[in-house]
């Protein structure tokens, strides 16, 4: 069995792509964008954290022929981000840069040309800013175009 899937995933601003092989392993390039308000440790006011991740991951298939198709996966990439938090009655702005890795599992319905896909997804940065951890854990859902 030999296929490929480019799409949306996940959310407005998430771009998805993977490659599915032979044994129901599939190869991706995801790229995801998310923002958060959050408090800083040492200030009562609200900070603004933009984070981009861009990575590398591997599903595995358990089931190939049919409609559903679950799957576990895994992976490792890089992850920016840029942080905006006031602090002594400054506004202060820190950008990190970390390594990312991610496990999901989910679950994709393949419909002709169409997939439909919903994922448990956490995401791990080795990151040392001090004010904010974007480290995440989330359910997230995407549609998908087959050829």
């Amino acid at each position: 069995m030999t296929a490929a899937t480019v799409g949306p995933m996940f959310d407005k601003e998430s771009t998805h792509a993977y490659f599915l092989l032979t044994f129901c392993l599939a190869f991706s390039i995801e790229h995801l964008t998310f923002s958060n308000e959050f408090t800083p440790p040492a200030s009562s006011s609200r900070g603004d954290a933009k984070t981009n991740v861009l990575q590398f991951g591997a599903k595995k298939y358990f089931i190939e022929d049919g409609v559903f198709h679950p799957y576990i996966s895994a992976g490792i990439g890089v992850g920016h981000t840029h942080i905006d938090c006031p602090s002594g009655g400054q506004s202060v702005t820190e950008v990190d840069a970390a390594i990312v890795l991610h496990a999901a599992v989910g679950m994709e319905l393949r419909f002709n040309n169409l997939s439909l896909m919903l994922e448990a997804k956490h995401l791990y940065f080795d990151t040392d800013v001090r004010q904010y951890d974007p480290t995440a854990t989330g359910l997230l859902a995407g549609v998908g175009f087959n050829w």
